[in-house]
Order: C-alpha cells, then sequence, then structure tokens
C-alpha cells in the first residue's frame, strides 16, 4: 500500500510539471493527489490511479500546448512566411460576431496573434485589402468559431472568392466526418485554401510524422486505458448527476467525450468534465480548472470601432 501510495505521489509530480504553466490553475503535486483520489467516488482502487496518471501523463506529453511550445509553432511559422509578410494580413477577429452585438466570446486567436508580434513586430494584422490571409486557431472542433468568423468577414463586405486563405490550427479533433465536410464547405467561400494542422485527436491520439501515424493514448492492451476511458465515464456520470437540471442536459450531451487537450491559457468544454469541472468548494476538485468565456456586451453598433472605420 505505501509504495502504491509513493507511485502516485511521482506520478503526480511528473504530471504536474507536465502542466506546471497553466495559468488558471496551480497544477502542483498535491492537487494532482487530490484530484486522483477523488476516483474513489467511482470505485477506484488506488492501482487504477496509477493507470489514470500514466495515461494522463503519457498523452499531456503530446496534446498539452505550453506557452514555449506555441512559442516554438510561431517562430517556424514566421520563418516559413518571413519573406512573404507583406504580401499576407492576419486575422484577429474572434471578437466579432455576426449580429449587430459584438461580444468577447473568444480570446484564442488574440494571444495568438500577439505570441507571434513578439517575435516579429512587423506582422500586418487586419489589413482586408490584403488578397492573402492567414486564420490562426488553436483547436477545431465543432467549426463553429470558423463559420461565425467567415460571417464577419462577409459582414465587412469582403470578397472572399478574391481572398486565399491559409488554416493554421494546433490541435483537431478529427473523429466527427460531419466537422470534416462543415470546415471544407467552409472553406470553399474562398478563392482558396490551404489547412496546416499540427495534431490531430480522437479517442486515439495521433502524432502525425508524414505518412508515419504514432499512436500515443488509449490502446487497450497499454497501461491499462481501457481502464482508464470507463473510469473517466463513471466520474463524468456521477457529476453530471450532481448538476441542477437547467444545466444537465447540455452537460449529459458531453458526458462521452474523451478530446484530451489544453493550452497553458485554458481547457476546451467538451474535455472530459472530469479534468476541469468544479472548484476548492464544490464536490468535486479540478485537475485543470477552465477559464468560461463571459459573453460582455462591448459595443452595440460595429461600426464605431475605430479600425473598422478605417477601413
Amino acid at each position: 500500500m505505501k509504495e502504491l501510495e509513493n507511485t502516485i505521489k511521482e506520478l503526480a509530480c511528473e504530471l504536474s510539471n507536465v502542466l506546471q504553466d497553466y495559468e488558471n490553475w496551480k497544477v502542483i503535486t498535491e492537487n494532482v493527489i487530490k484530484w486522483v483520489n477523488q476516483f474513489e467516488e467511482v470505485d477506484a482502487t488506488d492501482r487504477d490511479k496509477v493507470a489514470i496518471l500514466k495515461n494522463l501523463i503519457k498523452v499531456f506529453r503530446v496534446t498539452y500546448f505550453s506557452k514555449n511550445r506555441i512559442i516554438s509553432l510561431l517562430s517556424e511559422l514566421n520563418k516559413k512566411y518571413e519573406k512573404k509578410l507583406d504580401e499576407i494580413s492576419f486575422l484577429d477577429i474572434q471578437d466579432l460576431r455576426d449580429d449587430k452585438t459584438i461580444y468577447k466570446i473568444s480570446e484564442s486567436q488574440k494571444n495568438l496573434v500577439n505570441l507571434l508580434k513578439d517575435i516579429n513586430s512587423h506582422i500586418i494584422v487586419n489589413d482586408f485589402n490584403k488578397g492573402k490571409f492567414i486564420y490562426l486557431d488553436d483547436y477545431l472542433l465543432s467549426g463553429g468559431s470558423l463559420e461565425r468568423d467567415i460571417e464577419v468577414l462577409k459582414e465587412l463586405k469582403i470578397d472572399l472568392k478574391k481572398v486565399e486563405l491559409k488554416y493554421l490550427c494546433i490541435l483537431l479533433n478529427s473523429w466527427d466526418k460531419k466537422t470534416f465536410e462543415k470546415t471544407k464547405k467552409l472553406l470553399n467561400n474562398f478563392a482558396s485554401y490551404q489547412c496546416e494542422i499540427c495534431l490531430h485527436s480522437y479517442w486515439e491520439y495521433w502524432k502525425l510524422n508524414d505518412s508515419k501515424r504514432e499512436r500515443v493514448f488509449f490502446e487497450d492492451k497499454v497501461d491499462n486505458s481501457n481502464l482508464v476511458k470507463n473510469l473517466f465515464l463513471k466520474a463524468n456520470e456521477y457529476i453530471i448527476e450532481k448538476i441542477s437540471d437547467d444545466k444537465k442536459k447540455y452537460w449529459d450531451s458531453k458526458k462521452k467525450s474523451m478530446f484530451i487537450s489544453a493550452t497553458y491559457k485554458n481547457i476546451p468544454n467538451n474535455a472530459p468534465i472530469c479534468l476541469w469541472w468544479g472548484d476548492e468548494d464544490s464536490y468535486w476538485f479540478p485537475l485543470l480548472k477552465r477559464k468560461e468565456k463571459k459573453k460582455e456586451n462591448l459595443i452595440e453598433d460595429i461600426n464605431e470601432m475605430e479600425w473598422l472605420q478605417n477601413l
């Protein structure tokens, strides 16, 4: 028993090191241990906790994007397009909606663009007279953000059939064929487009290296990962049962999600609920507390924004 406790502590320390720069929560060893011990609520043994931690270390080494890792990706992007940057405008438009109100709905694109500005202060942003755009995104999940942003471009009277778009995404949730078809249809609005994805994911996570695919998570015969999937599903159900009725239906639809990824800024809400639900005072203690996106009414009329007036 003491040996297993020591193993859990060592693995918790290792996982906390992987997630150490997460901004919304202190991912320290003690908090990881507190989080994994909760799985006793769904009958997890100490050996099960070891399997949970081993699997999460394995997957987050691939699918957790620390600030340094993202900066490295953006540095590679800068080198790739450095000689053509005067022809290209990066987009920073995720604060805009296609209705009459502007909401602050996402900061992911702005964060990426700002990091890129730190690397190269000469990049051009939101010059809609350019014929080539680069759209940066952290995750492609349902395609909803891309759909809204394309509507924003249309509202700005931009002729998309004269625009070349490069869609650069850190991670794609590739399980849903409908998302692929929807994304393809959306991108067909442009004269031409290219997609570059850093990493694909599903129940298994794949590290793409040209034509080689390396399975890195949830192999049924490795590290008891099938057991881990089932414990996650049970924990999700345990949490959902305690959610108020008005919110339960929404989260019930997500209880089977195994999209396990995060950036140093946030974790998506379709990651397993047992990873991010709760706080210090609730019935569930999170591993990575999620920062919710609040709809904040910023301005009533889109035409009042200075940068739009100067188009």
